[in-house]
């Protein structure tokens, strides 16, 4: 079962209705008025982590840094460095020059437990620290 100790939790205005459970849990941007909106690509700089299921206007909990659970695009293994899918959901990070993904930003790493069984489209738990991302050389 994942994990959570937030260290730092900010508040932002959601632009979008974030009700679905498995919204929760996704990479969150700021958008250019400073609302909170879903990562929809690799390139996107993630704020944090989605703690809460607000609705448009409300209030968006993120998890900036910490200890958090983390909705993954695929699968992954303790110790891998994650950045931001297209799809709002955490994918191992690949080094420039070494794969498809090039441009994105390293937003933490997985930690035990994981569950192998919920690896894929499952919450795993990740140390996160989206106030200094890294980038690949």
């Amino acid at each position: 079962m994942a994990l959570e100790k937030p260290v730092q939790i900010l508040s932002f205005t959601s632009a979008s209705t974030y009700t679905s459970a498995s919204q929760q849990y996704q990479l969150m941007k700021l958008s250019a008025t400073g609302t909170a909106v879903a990562c929809s690509a690799v390139t996107d700089q993630p704020i944090g982590v989605l703690q809460n299921l607000p609705a448009i206007g409300e209030q968006a909990e993120i998890c900036v840094l910490g200890v958090t659970k983390i909705r993954m695009g695929t699968s992954g293994s303790i110790g891998s460095l994650l950045q931001t899918g297209a799809d709002a959901r955490a994918v191992p990070f690949v080094a420039l020059g070494t794969g498809a993904i090039t441009t994105g930003f390293t937003i933490g790493r997985l930690i035990p437990p994981i569950e192998s069984s919920t690896n894929a489209g499952g919450l795993l738990t990740a140390l996160v620290n989206c106030i200094n991302l890294g980038r690949s050389l």
